[in-house]
């Protein structure tokens, strides 16, 4: 990403200036034919048509071996048709012959630069300041490859030396601002900014900066604004349409974020990533249908990402779509396992779901025949304590099943779920349920408890009314699923904002861990919603730093899924950043990983490593 921000620099602010080629004075007896051709290519130079430069000037260096201002023109020539390798060959073989030639030092420097070897274009353009002090005008662009060394100090010192040369030029205040923002100083990179908005208003590129600047804070409101400017003048800037619509969703206007990346579908429509943001915010709003076809289109245009084979396989999952679902999972984590931390609970539950779908084996038990002597009775409701026998309609022929408790009815076509054993005598609890072995004290099994089942029920459904009404009524907030989430976890996984509210107020517990280690905080920080985040985080005994059997902390789980909002809200209550998983991951490597520059620059800002 780096490496991406130093090329927009380049481009950004262009080349340094370079005075053409002027007419050296004849050397040799074959330096009138020599020069002739010299003098041609210095013509064509000047009209931009760079082959036939090349051209005339390899005829002077045929006719002249040891010509050194031919070989560094042509040089120049090679550059410019981005032949860089060849160009820094004739470059330097120009020193070779003339190893007091600043301007073939500048030119050797530049295209080291642009091939990303910053430490010897450093070294090259300290040699042109000893040759020639007139062109220190140039020192911005050794910062720019202190930049790329991450040598930031150094960096800042010869921005500092442009501005004093040049202090009306503002995008050397927009350099400055990117090395401040990488040192965490991002008070001081947005008062550069700000400086460079005041000496050009229309500079778009200060804008971009500080567009982006506000969106890693968080300011999404101010940086949509800027964005806004940007595109009123670039209406086709792909990169600031992405961060707009990425911001829209950061805010929840998911419509926004649509029109956003309808059109940068529509600019580019062999792009994925168009497809991705706008799918992604379709499924925020539950238009499945519409989603699923934009990831779709997204792994036709690329089928080698795995977070987006997850994004449809969630998709599939709330369609119903379970075996379609099972399959995207196992592409995804075949083309990234690294992304089994964040999906791999919901790739379960898909499997687990298809596998109590699945009705058993057909096989029919032989028939008892009774003794002779003894009447088989009607039923054997006394055998079963007055209760009658009952048969699982949907269940294979001739096949009958154990009894259930009268108050559970039969599903159909699925079988009774086997619980983890639970203690012979177990205590009861409000709401009717019972400890179980492995969850926290306090805990109320929902195994064979319809209410607790119905509560848990509603909370997957999104049906505050209910769970509130059942709250009041007497209902534990601390119901536990079979799979070992409590009520707390199920609704942070869900999304559901103020379930999660009227659970802590209730006063749900907040360190519970289920049989993966997981707390409520790190489903939230997985699925990213913001409002269950921060109604966690403002719980008092909320463990941030916890880990889970991965060695996964929710900050850790947010980086890597790339929550912007959430990783914001978690690092403000300032967790341990370098924590590493089972992996050997840290919060950071995470993020570097997932390729998202705001949560890998918030995570250093931090500490993080």
């Amino acid at each position: 990403m780096r490496a991406l921000i130093l090329l927009c620099m380049t481009l950004w602010l262009g080349a340094p200036a370079v005075a053409f080629p002027s007419l050296p004075g004849a050397q040799g007896a074959a330096a009138p034919d020599a020069l002739a051709a010299y003098n041609q290519a210095t013509q064509a130079l000047s009209a931009g048509k760079y082959e036939e430069a090349i051209q005339l000037y390899t005829q002077a260096i045929e006719r002249k071996a040891d010509f050194p201002e031919a070989y560094n023109w042509r040089g120049f020539a090679y550059r410019a048709t981005g032949r860089r390798e060849e160009a820094r060959r004739d470059f330097d073989r120009a020193i070779q012959l003339r190893p007091n030639y600043a301007k073939a030092y500048e030119l050797r420097a530049l295209t080291l630069y642009e091939l990303g070897q910053y430490a010897d274009a450093v070294k090259d353009y300290t040699e042109v300041f000893k040759l020639d002090p007139k062109s220190q005008s140039n020192i911005g662009y050794r910062g720019l490859c202190y930049f790329g060394l991450e040598q930031y100090d150094e960096a800042i010192r010869d921005f500092d030396a442009a501005i004093k040369a040049s202090p009306r030029e503002a995008l050397w205040f927009v350099y400055r601002g990117r090395a401040y923002e990488a040192k965490r100083d991002s008070k001081r990179a947005l008062s550069d900014y700000e400086q460079a908005l005041l000496l050009d208003p229309n500079n778009v590129r200060a804008r971009t900066a500080r567009g982006v600047a506000l969106y890693v804070q968080g300011q999404f409101e101010r940086a949509i604004a800027d964005f806004d400017v940007v595109l009123r003048t670039e209406p086709n800037n792909q990169d600031m349409l992405a961060y707009r619509g990425q911001a829209h969703i950061e805010l929840k206007r998911f419509d926004q974020a649509v029109k956003d990346f309808d059109e940068l579908v529509r600019l580019d429509p062999n792009n994925a990533r168009g497809y991705v943001g706008r799918g992604f915010a379709r499924y925020q709003v539950k238009d499945y249908a519409l989603a699923k076809a934009d990831f779709d289109r997204a792994l036709e245009l690329d089928p080698n990402t795995g977070k987006v084979f997850c994004y449809r396989a969630m998709t599939h999952r709330e369609m119903g779509q379970l075996e379609a679902a099972d399959a995207d999972f196992r592409q995804c984590f075949t083309l990234d396992v690294g992304q089994k931390t964040v999906y791999g609970k919901a790739a379960e539950d898909v499997a687990a779901q298809l596998e109590a779908a699945t009705p058993p084996p057909q096989t029919a038990p032989p028939r008892r025949q009774p003794p002779d002597d003894r009447a088989e009775p009607p039923d054997d409701s006394a055998g079963r304590r007055g209760r009658p026998r009952r048969v699982v309609t949907g269940m294979p022929p001739g096949q009958d099943t154990e009894p259930l408790p009268d108050d559970q009815p039969a599903r159909p076509g699925r079988s009774t779920p086997r619980p983890n054993p639970a203690p012979t005598d177990p205590d009861p609890l409000p709401g009717g349920g019972m400890t179980t072995g492995g969850s926290s004290a306090g805990m109320v099994s929902s195994i064979g408890n319809t209410q607790a089942l119905a509560f848990l029920r509603a909370i997957r459904d999104g049906n505050e009314a209910r769970v509130r009404q059942m709250l009041q009524q007497g209902m534990s907030p601390n119901v536990v699923a079979a799979n070992g989430m409590t009520a707390l976890m199920i609704a942070a996984d869900s999304g559901y904002g103020r379930i999660v509210q009227a659970l802590l107020q209730a006063q749900a517990d907040v360190s519970a861990v289920d049989s993966q280690g997981r707390t409520a905080l790190m489903y939230a920080a997985r699925t990213g919603n913001i409002e269950c985040v921060t109604a966690l985080l403002s719980r008092g005994g909320i463990g941030v730093d916890a880990q889970d059997e991965e060695g996964m902390t929710a900050l850790m789980h947010a980086a890597d899924r790339g929550h912007r909002a959430a990783v914001r809200a978690i690092l403000a209550r300032r967790p341990n950043v370098n924590v590493r998983s089972r992996t050997g991951m840290t919060a950071y490597t995470l993020a570097v990983r997932n390729g998202d520059i705001e949560i890998v620059n918030a995570i250093r800002a931090a500490g993080g490593r």
